[in-house]
Formats: C-alpha cells, structure tokens, sequence
C-alpha cells in the first residue's frame, strides 16, 4: 500500500476513490467503444490484473471483518454486514486425480500378492466394484445411485455436518439483522 499523499489523504480514503471512480468509468463507459484488437487486448490485461487484486483484496477484507465481528450482524453505513456460518467443502486439486489414480487401485487389489500377477477375473470384479462405489459415492447425487445400485437409502449412513466457518455478505436491506 501506498504512503498517504501531502494532501492528508489516506490510503483509505484514496482506495475508496479509485474503486469509486472506476465504477463510475464502468457504468459510463460502452465496451463497443473499443476498437482493434490491440485496445481491446490492453483492456482485458488490464480488467484480469485488476480482477485478481480485487480478488485477493474482497477474500482479505471479509477474513479481517469476520474475524473482528463482535456478532452475526453489524449496522454499517453501506448497509448489513451478516456473517454466517460456511460449509466444509472439499474438492480434489486436479479434475482428473480420481481417474489417474484409478489403474493403481486396480493394479494393487488385482494382483497376486505371492506371484505378482495380475488375476484378470479378480482385475474385473475390483473395476466392477469400484464403478459401482463411485455411482453411489459420486458428489452429484449419492442418494440416486444409492438407490438404484444398493436399494439402500444414503442418509441411513450419512451425518451432515455445515458447522465451519463462516461467509460474510452485505445486505443493504435496512430490516434485514434488526432481531
């Protein structure tokens, strides 16, 4: 961040600025009215490096209001601020681990521990076997593939849990938080 000017601004106060004078640039301005590709092309570097900042700026801004929140709701003058509690969410880093991690599992279960060898009518239960837990286990709708694949119903193995952490959004309803 920048030093404040000898104007007595602040970095506060000239960030609010800057976000205010873009925004207003934004609304005014006509995306059509850029032309050739080499404007266009700077713009969208420009907006994408923006974007990011603003990214990382909006995730730290909200961990440091959460973090100080005294309660759930807060009175600002932009409007409610409402903290609420975040579910545990849980993903894989590449969309294709599962799969690539596939032929290994297959290999390690399939295999003759004494010889080595690959047992081809065990190597077709096992795949058999893991096609079916992924049906039933899948993120999309475990309570389906339960059904048609086990005739079980999910939730009778299953405990929801959404208690971590929280979200933090900005209502500018002025009943909204009033309890």
């Amino acid at each position: 961040m920048r030093e404040p000017t000898t104007k007595g601004d602040t970095p506060v106060t000239d960030l609010l600025t800057a976000l205010a004078s873009a925004d207003a640039a934004l609304a005014t301005t006509d995306p059509d009215s850029l032309t050739g590709v080499v404007d266009k092309a700077r713009a969208l570097s420009m907006i994408e490096g923006v974007m990011q900042r603003l990214a990382s700026y909006d995730e730290q801004l909200r961990d440091d209001l959460i973090a100080s929140m005294e309660t759930d709701s807060v009175l600002t003058p932009a409007g409610w601020l409402m903290r609420e509690k975040r579910d545990r969410k849980i993903t894989w880093r590449n969309a294709d681990a599962r799969d690539a991690a596939r032929p290994a599992f297959v290999q390690a279960l399939a295999t003759n521990p004494e010889t080595g060898e690959l047992l081809p009518n065990l190597k077709r239960v096992v795949m058999r076997t893991m096609d079916m837990y992924e049906r039933c286990f899948s993120v999309s709708n475990p309570k389906a593939a339960f059904r048609t694949e086990l005739d079980l119903d999910v939730d009778e193995f299953r405990e929801i849990n959404n208690d971590t952490g929280y979200t933090l959004r900005l209502v500018t309803d002025p009943t909204v938080g009033q309890q």
